[in-house]
Protein backbone atom coordinates (compact mmCIF):
# COMPACT_ATOMS: atom_id res chain seq x y z
CA UNK A 1 0.00 0.00 0.00
CA UNK A 2 1.52 3.02 -1.16
CA UNK A 3 1.80 6.23 1.51
CA UNK A 4 -0.75 7.95 -1.18
CA UNK A 5 -3.42 5.82 0.09
CA UNK A 6 -2.33 5.20 3.74
CA UNK A 7 -3.37 9.26 3.68
CA UNK A 8 -6.64 8.62 2.41
CA UNK A 9 -7.55 6.07 5.21
CA UNK A 10 -6.09 8.57 8.24
CA UNK A 11 -8.46 9.98 10.68
CA UNK A 12 -10.42 13.34 9.81
CA UNK A 13 -9.10 16.50 12.08
CA UNK A 14 -12.94 16.22 13.43
CA UNK A 15 -12.07 12.72 15.34
CA UNK A 16 -9.90 14.94 17.89
CA UNK A 17 -12.59 17.45 18.36
CA UNK A 18 -14.91 19.73 16.60
CA UNK A 19 -12.85 22.99 16.31
CA UNK A 20 -9.73 21.11 15.38
CA UNK A 21 -7.96 21.69 11.57
CA UNK A 22 -5.36 19.69 9.99
CA UNK A 23 -1.98 21.19 9.20
CA UNK A 24 0.75 18.89 7.99
CA UNK A 25 -0.94 16.31 6.33
CA UNK A 26 1.90 14.49 4.63
CA UNK A 27 2.80 10.67 3.15
CA UNK A 28 5.24 9.22 1.35
CA UNK A 29 4.19 9.19 -2.06
CA UNK A 30 3.10 7.22 -4.78
CA UNK A 31 5.50 4.46 -4.96
CA UNK A 32 7.18 2.21 -2.42
CA UNK A 33 9.76 2.99 -1.06
CA UNK A 34 13.11 0.48 -0.95
CA UNK A 35 13.71 -0.99 2.47
CA UNK A 36 17.00 0.10 3.37
CA UNK A 37 17.10 1.57 6.91
CA UNK A 38 18.41 4.87 6.71
CA UNK A 39 17.93 5.00 10.74
CA UNK A 40 17.41 3.50 13.98
CA UNK A 41 15.69 5.16 16.73
CA UNK A 42 18.90 4.08 18.96
CA UNK A 43 20.86 6.06 17.12
CA UNK A 44 19.32 9.23 17.39
CA UNK A 45 19.62 11.89 20.30
CA UNK A 46 16.56 12.27 22.46
CA UNK A 47 15.88 15.88 20.95
CA UNK A 48 16.00 14.71 17.10
CA UNK A 49 13.35 11.24 18.13
CA UNK A 50 11.22 13.69 19.63
CA UNK A 51 11.27 16.61 17.62
CA UNK A 52 11.78 15.28 14.16
CA UNK A 53 8.87 12.57 13.27
CA UNK A 54 9.87 10.18 10.39
CA UNK A 55 7.77 8.06 8.30
CA UNK A 56 10.74 7.36 5.92
CA UNK A 57 13.70 6.67 7.36
CA UNK A 58 13.22 3.03 9.45
CA UNK A 59 13.21 0.80 6.60
CA UNK A 60 9.62 1.18 6.01
CA UNK A 61 8.01 0.71 2.72
CA UNK A 62 5.75 3.75 2.89
CA UNK A 63 3.77 5.26 5.53
CA UNK A 64 1.13 8.70 6.45
CA UNK A 65 1.07 11.25 9.01
CA UNK A 66 -1.01 14.70 10.10
CA UNK A 67 -0.83 17.02 12.73
CA UNK A 68 -4.43 19.05 14.06
CA UNK A 69 -4.25 21.71 15.93
CA UNK A 70 -7.14 22.89 18.25
CA UNK A 71 -8.43 26.58 16.59
CA UNK A 72 -10.65 27.44 19.83
CA UNK A 73 -8.26 27.03 22.68
CA UNK A 74 -10.03 26.93 26.29
CA UNK A 75 -7.50 26.36 28.65
CA UNK A 76 -9.98 26.74 31.47
CA UNK A 77 -11.54 23.64 30.29
CA UNK A 78 -8.94 20.85 31.68
CA UNK A 79 -10.57 18.50 29.32
CA UNK A 80 -9.15 20.54 26.64
CA UNK A 81 -7.21 19.21 23.91
CA UNK A 82 -4.97 21.48 21.68
CA UNK A 83 -2.79 19.53 19.19
CA UNK A 84 -2.70 16.33 17.75
CA UNK A 85 -0.66 14.10 15.80
CA UNK A 86 -1.31 10.33 13.88
CA UNK A 87 0.70 8.01 11.86
CA UNK A 88 0.92 4.74 10.23
CA UNK A 89 4.09 3.45 9.42
CA UNK A 90 3.95 0.37 7.15
CA UNK A 91 6.98 -2.58 6.85
CA UNK A 92 7.00 -5.13 4.31
CA UNK A 93 6.80 -7.94 6.92
CA UNK A 94 5.66 -8.06 10.62
CA UNK A 95 8.51 -9.21 11.67
CA UNK A 96 10.17 -5.68 10.75
CA UNK A 97 7.23 -3.76 12.00
CA UNK A 98 7.49 -5.73 15.48
CA UNK A 99 11.61 -4.54 15.09
CA UNK A 100 11.03 -1.18 14.75
CA UNK A 101 8.26 -1.13 17.35
CA UNK A 102 10.21 -2.94 19.88
CA UNK A 103 12.99 0.50 19.11
CA UNK A 104 10.66 2.73 19.30
CA UNK A 105 9.38 1.50 22.93
CA UNK A 106 13.43 0.99 23.90
CA UNK A 107 13.50 5.09 23.05
CA UNK A 108 10.89 6.61 24.67
CA UNK A 109 12.34 4.56 27.77
CA UNK A 110 15.94 6.12 27.67
CA UNK A 111 14.50 9.37 27.08
CA UNK A 112 13.37 10.44 30.11
CA UNK A 113 12.99 14.28 30.11
CA UNK A 114 14.08 16.29 26.68
CA UNK A 115 13.45 19.99 25.56
CA UNK A 116 12.51 20.43 21.78
CA UNK A 117 11.18 23.28 20.25
CA UNK A 118 7.68 24.66 20.11
CA UNK A 119 6.68 24.61 15.96
CA UNK A 120 3.61 27.20 17.51
CA UNK A 121 6.04 29.47 18.95
CA UNK A 122 7.29 32.94 17.20
CA UNK A 123 9.50 33.55 19.52
CA UNK A 124 11.81 30.86 20.21
CA UNK A 125 9.59 29.20 22.64
CA UNK A 126 10.49 25.65 23.90
CA UNK A 127 8.54 22.32 25.33
CA UNK A 128 9.81 20.39 28.59
CA UNK A 129 8.81 16.63 27.98
CA UNK A 130 8.89 14.72 30.78
CA UNK A 131 8.07 11.22 31.34
CA UNK A 132 5.47 10.31 33.46
CA UNK A 133 4.77 7.07 32.75
CA UNK A 134 4.94 4.27 30.09
CA UNK A 135 3.46 1.14 30.01
CA UNK A 136 2.66 -1.92 28.05
CA UNK A 137 -0.89 -2.91 27.21
CA UNK A 138 -3.01 -4.36 24.07
CA UNK A 139 -5.38 -3.28 22.16
CA UNK A 140 -7.47 -6.53 21.16
CA UNK A 141 -5.20 -8.64 19.94
CA UNK A 142 -2.75 -6.23 19.46
CA UNK A 143 0.40 -5.24 20.99
CA UNK A 144 1.12 -1.70 22.21
CA UNK A 145 2.13 0.58 24.77
CA UNK A 146 1.18 4.46 26.34
CA UNK A 147 3.25 7.28 26.96
CA UNK A 148 2.46 9.92 29.20
CA UNK A 149 4.55 12.82 29.61
CA UNK A 150 4.07 15.97 31.06
CA UNK A 151 4.56 18.81 27.97
CA UNK A 152 5.96 22.38 29.64
CA UNK A 153 5.59 25.07 27.26
CA UNK A 154 8.11 27.74 27.74
CA UNK A 155 5.35 30.21 26.21
CA UNK A 156 2.39 29.07 28.21
CA UNK A 157 4.09 28.00 31.91
CA UNK A 158 0.81 28.92 33.66
CA UNK A 159 -0.98 25.98 32.13
CA UNK A 160 -0.20 21.85 33.21
CA UNK A 161 -0.18 20.39 29.74
CA UNK A 162 0.21 16.63 28.98
CA UNK A 163 1.25 14.72 25.71
CA UNK A 164 -0.37 11.42 25.79
CA UNK A 165 0.78 9.07 23.16
CA UNK A 166 -0.19 5.39 22.03
CA UNK A 167 1.44 3.05 19.41
CA UNK A 168 0.48 -0.02 18.53
CA UNK A 169 1.52 -2.59 16.29
CA UNK A 170 -0.62 -4.62 13.51
CA UNK A 171 0.48 -6.67 11.25
CA UNK A 172 2.64 -4.80 8.98
CA UNK A 173 1.68 -1.71 10.41
CA UNK A 174 3.02 0.34 13.34
CA UNK A 175 0.13 3.47 14.30
CA UNK A 176 0.38 6.33 16.46
CA UNK A 177 -1.70 8.80 17.87
CA UNK A 178 -0.83 11.13 20.14
CA UNK A 179 -2.31 14.90 21.81
CA UNK A 180 -1.61 17.24 23.61
CA UNK A 181 -4.30 17.63 26.59
CA UNK A 182 -5.24 19.01 30.19
CA UNK A 183 -4.68 15.64 31.77
CA UNK A 184 -2.91 12.63 32.24
CA UNK A 185 -5.07 10.49 30.44
CA UNK A 186 -4.37 8.07 28.14
CA UNK A 187 -5.61 8.54 24.04
CA UNK A 188 -8.85 6.45 23.93
CA UNK A 189 -8.60 2.95 22.87
CA UNK A 190 -11.86 3.97 20.28
CA UNK A 191 -9.75 6.29 18.78
CA UNK A 192 -6.25 4.37 17.64
CA UNK A 193 -8.71 1.65 16.81
CA UNK A 194 -10.76 3.35 14.51
CA UNK A 195 -7.55 4.87 13.03
CA UNK A 196 -6.55 1.11 12.36
CA UNK A 197 -10.18 0.05 11.16
CA UNK A 198 -9.35 2.65 8.18
CA UNK A 199 -6.12 1.37 7.46
CA UNK A 200 -7.28 -1.88 7.84
CA UNK A 201 -10.23 -1.69 5.00
CA UNK A 202 -8.13 -0.33 2.55
CA UNK A 203 -5.99 -4.01 2.01
CA UNK A 204 -7.83 -6.66 -0.12
CA UNK A 205 -9.60 -9.61 1.61
CA UNK A 206 -8.01 -12.77 1.19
Amino acid sequence: MTGNRLATALLPASAFGDNFKSYGLHSTGGRLLPTTVKAVPAGRSCKDFEQYVSINAWGNTSGAEDWGYNSVLDFSNPNVISSSYQNVVQFATPQAAAKFYGEEYAKYGACQTVTVTDPTSTDGGTEELTNQSLAKTTLGKYQAFNLIQSDIFSDVSSVTLYDATVVVLAGTNVYTVAEVNGTNDPVSEGLIGKLISRVQALYPRH
